[in-house]
């Protein structure tokens, strides 16, 4: 589902800059960032610490400047980027939990209802 009401290039490009503190964006993460706030289906491939996670990221944070709720699922193939993943998130101020191998022992160890902690967050209505 679309963002209600579109930003513009110049708009999301400014939301990188203050937001992400991305002083020159890089177009791709614009664009992308664009057709995801227009419930366009994006393919990106890029190399490593190119900025991928950007994109996924943006969408979420116009949603936040027009006061509105969204959620992502993002799905990627280790341990350790569902972790970095999570962090970027919540840098971002975002909701976010990490689902690998390990996170039902954690939660049992740490005593949280992850079932709950999913609910919460998947709940929301759905950006994408």
């Amino acid at each position: 589902m679309p963002v209600s009401t579109s930003l513009s290039f110049l708009e999301l490009e400014s939301l990188l800059r203050e937001e992400c503190r991305i002083s020159e964006p890089r177009e791709f993460r614009v664009q992308h960032g664009l057709g995801r706030i227009h419930g366009k289906e994006i393919f990106l491939v890029a190399p490593p610490s190119l900025g991928k996670t950007i994109v996924i990221v943006v969408p979420m944070l116009a949603t936040q400047e027009l006061e509105e709720q969204a959620n992502a699922l993002v799905i990627v193939p280790s341990k350790i980027l569902t972790k970095q993943q999570a962090r970027v998130f919540i840098a971002y101020d975002l909701t976010s939990l990490a689902i690998n191998e390990d996170t039902l022992r954690q939660a049992l160890y740490d005593r949280r209802d992850v079932m709950n902690e999913i609910s919460n967050i998947y709940m929301l209505p759905p950006l994408f």
